[in-house]
């Protein structure tokens, strides 16, 4: 009669999935042989966690193994079901070879089908679901439920029905990281254990001195204060690794190092109170445990939520900082560190900075190493000594706005990808060189390249041939960072009185030559620079005024440091932005208002300087006066102008344009035009131009004109007269411009004409 009952208990449960025999239904049956129903789904998670814990006959599982099945089953929904739940840290730490506190404790098969059988109640059904399930195992994990599950609420078995240490029953003294410390952070020492760190080389005595600050009584908190990129978080991630093996004394033994990032403390956070709340409790928790926390960029803690230095949250650490209750790691850069750390007194007194300098080159070389070793087991890609050294000497010439490590690991990693994308098993110095010098922007082929920038210039009358000549024999030098001076441009090209109209013209070209596109030229305006304040249009605002934080023109040079710099305007520079203009070239670096430098190492600078324009009393050297003499040597007219200092630092000194004939400046008519019959394309009319019309814009050339006029007689002679044969919509049609008897002559192009592709031809104009 029992194996009846039993036989039809499971037909009413529709639990065909699983055996009748007594043994398999004691893990869903309770001693008064309660049955539950449950749906398929909810029949996997029960299948996946019976078979992790080795059967029924094994004692009862850790929640953490019934939240694994959940997340197998839920993923990224799980989010939807329960607060402040992170998917992937939660696998992670339910995946590790050992759990946290929270996510061991054993749970009975019984109490979770119970939970599960509860909510679903709750929306009007006896079939337990596998979102019951996660719902229940989120609560007993101690997570607040969302949705209909809100109110549902996990009650620990008393000590009577249970020996189980009951999940989430440890009060706040226990030695464990709880829920916000989970949530909100990332265990370090967990990651260490698993081999997921890369071991640390060459910073002994900066981990040395972290772990002295660490065992102090008081204010054990060092902060690591370094530019961006030297490898502060790797000596905390060091620290981990240390603390895992045993290699720390024994006042550090056993403890966790947890990384936070305050950005993420806000997340989902409504109302200050809350934001505050959640710092409170993680402060309680890092008490209560065994805990090291370490805080990238800790600036961003002061001002966040409330007023700096009143109720924000560096505020709400500084009680326990100061009494040694907690160990805190911060990481900062030294701007920062000044402008945040150092205006709030209580806060830096709290704090022992330790300084991390880049490490020396045989230190670099050594990780560097060590990375290599990594990557070959990852990717099967072999990086040789030789191909290192050469990464470290690339990275110390060409990146000069970024720190070691950072930048040498950087090259190191797009190295091997390239190796791996292309299936090899070795990386040649060669193969390395080609992936640097795309990841700096290096022109490739730099001798064609400055080859046909020597013929352009004499060709098209911007340069005389003197003057070509010596600034390609410095472009030839330095572009290989072989100069005596390597941190200077590349080339220092002055161009005042007439010759400064070409200004732009001789950028642009330089620009197209050596880089391949005019975007390459970067403009800044220093005749805006007239009074000593209005260096913040250049450098960028002080740190607390207005606009501090926004891009200064010279931060272009940041993204695209092989450019053209073209200084207009000199001739209305304060002297004071003169003299910083002198110094940044001298030292190949402008300092913004943040204390970051903009290389000019890897750029060519011109300068233009209008004198004529220049009014009685204006900014010109106050030891000299302009006499006016165009005939004399430009360098010593130069000199009157702006000075020796400034002077004595061009390559390249120009006060005219040299002769030029009828077609001389045909180029850039012809730049102009194409771009204008790709626009005129893009509206069906296809346009080619007639020699004709060249030789009539070669009669309108005069010195000293600038781009702005040729556009706009192009405008009013040229494009106002072909608006009226563009086309319908839809349609396209093809003509030939040129010029004849005084006025613009337009014809329809038959579709089997070639284009007309020759310069200036007079039996071809005649013909027209």
């Amino acid at each position: 009669m029992r194996a009846l009952a039993v036989c039809m208990l499971a037909a009413y449960a529709g639990l065909h999935s699983y055996s009748t025999s007594r043994s398999a239904w004691g893990e869903l049956v309770t001693d008064e042989t309660r049955v539950f129903r449950i749906d398929s789904a909810a029949q996997q998670i029960v299948r996946t966690v019976r078979a992790w814990r080795g059967g029924i006959s094994e004692p009862d599982a850790p929640i953490g193994r019934w939240l694994l099945a959940v997340v197998q089953m839920f993923g990224a929904s799980l989010t939807n079901l329960a607060e402040n739940v992170d998917v992937a840290t939660l696998e992670r730490q339910v995946k590790a070879d050992f759990l946290p506190d929270r996510y061991s404790q054993p749970v009975a098969e019984r109490t979770v089908l119970e939970m599960a059988d509860g909510i679903a109640s709750t929306k009007g059904t006896n079939d337990v679901g596998a979102e019951d399930i996660a719902f229940a195992c989120l609560a007993i994990a101690g997570y607040r439920l969302k949705g209909r599950a809100r109110s549902a609420t996990y009650v620990p078995p008393s000590p009577s029905t249970s020996t189980a240490t009951p999940v989430g029953a440890a009060s706040r003294a226990d030695s464990t990281p709880g829920h916000v410390l989970e949530q909100f952070g990332d265990d370090l020492t967990l990651k260490a254990q698993a081999g997921k760190l890369v071991e640390l080389v060459g910073r002994a005595e900066e981990v040395q001195t972290l772990i002295e600050v660490l065992c102090r009584t008081t204010k054990r908190n060092p902060v690591l204060v370094g530019p961006p990129g030297v490898g502060k978080t790797a000596i905390a991630e060091g620290l981990a690794i240390r603390i895992c093996r045993g290699d720390v004394p024994d006042l550090l033994k056993g403890f966790r190092v947890f990384a936070m990032h305050p950005a993420l403390l806000a997340v989902g956070v409504q109302q200050q109170s809350e934001l505050q709340e959640r710092v409170k409790l993680l402060v309680e928790e890092a008490i209560a445990g065994r805990v090291i926390l370490f805080i990238d960029e800790v600036h961003a803690l002061v001002g966040m939520g409330g007023d700096a230095g009143a109720n924000d949250l560096a505020t709400l650490f500084k009680p326990a900082l100061a009494r040694g209750e907690i160990a805190v790691i911060a990481a900062t850069t030294d701007a920062e560190y000044r402008r945040f750390i150092q205006g709030d007194g209580a806060l830096e007194r709290r704090f022992q900075p330790i300084r991390i300098q880049e490490p020396p080159r045989r230190a670099t070389l050594e990780l560097l190493k060590a990375r290599a070793e990594g990557l070959a087991r990852a990717r099967g890609v072999h990086v040789g000594n030789d191909v290192l050294s050469w990464i470290i000497d690339f990275t110390g010439t060409y990146l000069r706005s970024r720190f070691f490590p950072d930048k040498a690991i950087d090259l190191l990693e797009q190295c091997v990808a390239f190796a791996a994308a292309k299936n090899l098993n070795e990386l040649s110095v060669e193969q390395a060189c080609s992936v640097g010098e795309r990841m700096v922007g290096m022109p490739a082929d730099i001798e064609e390249r400055i080859a046909g920038l020597s013929s352009t210039l004499v060709e098209r009358g911007l340069l005389s041939v003197a003057d070509t000549s010596a600034l390609v024999g410095n472009l030839h030098v330095h572009m290989r960072g072989l100069g005596v001076s390597p941190e200077r441009p590349d080339g220092v090209i002055l161009l005042f009185d007439s010759a400064a109209s070409a200004g732009e013209l001789l950028g642009e070209t330089i620009a197209e030559a050596l880089y391949g596109s005019v975007t390459r030229l970067v403009r800044l305006d220093f005749g805006r620079l007239s009074e000593p304040q209005s260096l913040s249009l250049l450098l960028g605002a002080p740190p607390s005024y207005i606009g501090y934080d926004n891009t200064a023109p010279v931060h272009a040079l940041l993204q695209a440091p092989w450019s053209v710099v073209l200084i207009e305007n000199l001739q209305g520079a304060h002297p004071i932005a003169r003299a910083v203009l002198e110094k940044a070239i001298d030292n190949g670096f402008f300092t913004d208002a943040a204390g970051r430098r903009i290389y000019l190492s890897d750029a060519v600078v011109i300068m233009s300087a209008g004198a004529c324009a220049v009014p009685v009393g204006g900014y010109l050297n106050p030891e000299t006066t302009y006499d006016g003499a165009h005939d004399a040597e430009p360098r010593a007219c130069a000199e009157q102008i702006l000075g020796t200092p400034l002077v004595s630092l061009c390559d390249v000194v120009a006060s005219s344009l040299p002769e030029r004939g009828a077609d001389a400046l045909s180029w850039f008519e012809s730049g102009l035009l194409t771009r204008l019959a790709d626009r005129l394309a893009q509206r069906g009319l296809d346009t080619t131009w007639h020699p004709s019309l060249y030789s009539w814009l070669a009669k309108q050339q005069r010195d000293g004109m600038c781009r702005n006029e040729w556009e706009r007689l192009l405008d009013e002679k040229v494009t106002s007269v072909l608006l009226g044969w563009i086309p319908p919509a839809g349609r396209r049609i093809a003509i030939t411009v040129g010029y004849r008897d005084g006025e613009l002559a337009v014809a329809e192009t038959p579709p089997d004409a070639l284009p007309v592709v020759a310069h200036t031809d007079p039996a071809r104009e005649a013909s027209f």
